[in-house]
């Protein structure tokens, strides 16, 4: 037992030093980036591997009672030693299978040789736990002391922010479709939430994702950027632009995001810099055991025996609007906020209890409606709403077996990027207004920053939006919305896969294809998109118009102050 509970504080610590600092490098493979993790991974995985390693030895313990004749703690030396190396060596998810247990075990056995025979052996042991079991008590310690340590240390070296600046409230709904809320013409689910929010604010009736899958969107809707120029189609954001976190924390906000798509709008993803705090993982103990390497190879043993995909522990909305609550309330320094949101549950819907995948989405949808009203009302009665600029918006949307597609990142097709943007700040937005110009979400940081009254320069490219709630959207020229789609995360192989861009110019949408033929919809006539008219001889102009215009290079930053 004693052998064991070591081991497992010892594979433990080296697995955590291990992820992390492959982490931050960038250096883990694509799948194990999207169960990414944390400092605090530096005590809960020890202490997980002691909890799981300890009945392991018991039975060798059993059979050193039972069966005798061999030196069963020898046995267990190398055995349990062998199991704790495997997960610091798999760190990096780029080792096969086989080349990690065999470095394991040879690891085992050579530190297996270095321990001595009874009786010094227990004694070697038994320092070597308590050691153990230190380290990991001061890393739990600092761990989670330093968090709020770093937040006020950051904030005590920002200067304060303007006199009078709103809070932010930016809300991210993983995997809505416009096209399935009330506000925009459905006919049935259950969001009363957000039908009030876009009658007490401006809604977008044709806002468009930068593309169909969360990465590249969240990275475009936070930098301003396509993803062509940010570089996130696939690899982790490398921070090569700022992001609306850091231009706010720069100007005086406390910043935080609470993600419950730990997959991919996580710290491990690259979008760490600019929040003070953000809470993407082990925010329950299932959740903690389940990144470790060990817990996460048993998680995915269990749901490939169910017949489900593999995704971390999924997190729902009203525990995300909990610790949202918390962080809101537990506002000391005085300054104006900005708070990231996503909330997961639309993601995969099938987990809902209802089961079929239509009516799961609908009550996946009122689900996080239930927990943003909560949240909502929360902030109503403590005098912040009107104070906080509130928009609410989605990544992608979602293919629900239209094109004989299902799920998103694999087209873009309007049921994959036409996506809810509700924009709520009543001193500077008229309630009740619908603004039917298309639009791109790569104008949502420019936007929030003339929203916060900011004079400084904007270091976002694009166009803010706040001029389609002051003029009448037909008078203004407006940039075309695109989008792009260039690899899909679940194909493992890069090469010859198809680039997509499109642009909507109502009533067209334009699709254009590296490997196949264009495609041209009127969406007015045809919403479904089934009718393809790039064929026919009184669009050809059209057609080389769009063509021309995607050739073109898209916005750049243009700092100029605020309208």
């Amino acid at each position: 037992m004693l052998i064991a509970v070591a081991w497992g504080l010892f594979g433990g610590l080296v697995e955590g030093a291990m992820r992390l600092w492959l982490q931050d490098a960038g250096a883990t493979s694509f799948d194990l980036r999207l169960t990414g993790i944390s400092a605090r991974l530096l005590w809960v995985a020890p202490l997980s591997y002691a909890v799981i390693f300890a009945p392991l030895g018991l039975a060798f313990a059993a059979a050193q009672r039972l069966i005798g004749r061999a030196d069963w703690n020898r046995v267990a030396m190398l055995a349990l030693g062998a199991l704790a190396w495997l997960g610091a060596l798999a760190s990096s998810g780029r080792i096969a299978l086989i080349s990690v247990v065999v470095l394991a075990l040879g690891l085992s056995a050579t530190i297996n040789r270095m321990v001595p025979p009874p009786p010094r052996r227990r004694q070697v042991v038994w320092r070597a736990a308590v050691a153990l079991f230190a380290v990991v008590a001061v890393a739990a310690v600092a761990v989670e002391s330093s968090t709020r340590w770093r937040e006020g240390r950051t904030m005590a070296a920002q200067a304060p922010a303007p006199a009078g600046v709103p809070n932010v409230l930016l809300v991210i709904v993983d995997t809505l479709r416009a096209d399935r809320l009330a506000s925009y013409g459905y006919g049935k689910g259950a969001t009363p939430v957000l039908t009030r929010l876009s009658a007490e604010g401006a809604q977008f009736d044709w806002a468009l994702a930068a593309s169909s899958w969360s990465l590249p969107s969240h990275v475009s809707m936070l930098t301003g950027h396509m993803p062509a120029t940010h570089g996130a189609e696939m690899d982790m954001y490398d921070g090569r632009f700022p992001t609306l976190a850091q231009a706010l924390l720069a100007r005086g906000y406390r910043t935080a995001a609470i993600s419950a798509n730990t997959l991919v709008f996580s710290t491990a993803q690259g979008f760490g810099p600019g929040f003070l705090r953000f809470d993407d993982s082990f925010y329950s103990r299932l959740d903690g055991l389940s990144r470790t390497m060990l817990g996460r190879r048993l998680h995915k043993g269990l749901a490939a025996l169910r017949g489900w995909d593999y995704t971390p522990v999924k997190r729902h909305a009203a525990d995300v609007t909990r610790r949202a609550i918390d962080w809101v309330d537990d506002h000391e320094s005085g300054r104006p906020f900005f708070l990231v949101l996503n909330y997961f549950d639309v993601h995969d819907p099938e987990a809902h209890p209802t089961g079929a995948t239509g009516d799961a989405y609908d009550d996946a949808a009122a689900d996080v409606d239930t927990a943003l009203g909560t949240l909502v009302d929360h902030l109503r009665a403590e005098g912040r709403l009107d104070d906080t600029v509130l928009a609410v918006v989605s990544d992608h949307g979602e293919s629900l077996g239209e094109h004989g597609l299902h799920g998103h990142g694999t087209s873009l097709y309007l049921e994959q990027l036409h996506v809810p943007l509700i924009l709520r700040f009543p001193k500077r937005i008229p309630a009740g207004t619908r603004v039917t110009r298309p639009v791109s979400l790569t104008s949502l940081p420019n936007t929030v920053f003339d929203l916060t009254a900011t004079t400084a320069p904007h270091p976002f490219p694009g166009r803010s939006l706040a001029p389609l709630w002051h003029t009448a959207d037909a008078a203004l020229d407006w940039p075309v919305p695109r989008s792009e789609l260039r690899y899909r995360p679940w194909q493992h192989t890069l090469e010859n896969q198809d680039l997509l861009r499109s642009s909507l110019e109502l009533p067209w949408h334009y699709v254009s294809h590296s490997l196949a033929d264009d495609e041209l919809f009127n969406v007015i006539d045809d919403p479904g998109e089934t009718r393809n008219l790039a064929g026919h001889a009184e669009h050809a102009a059209l057609l080389e118009r769009f063509r021309r215009a995607l050739a073109e290079p898209g916005p750049r930053p243009e700092p100029r102050p605020a309208q």
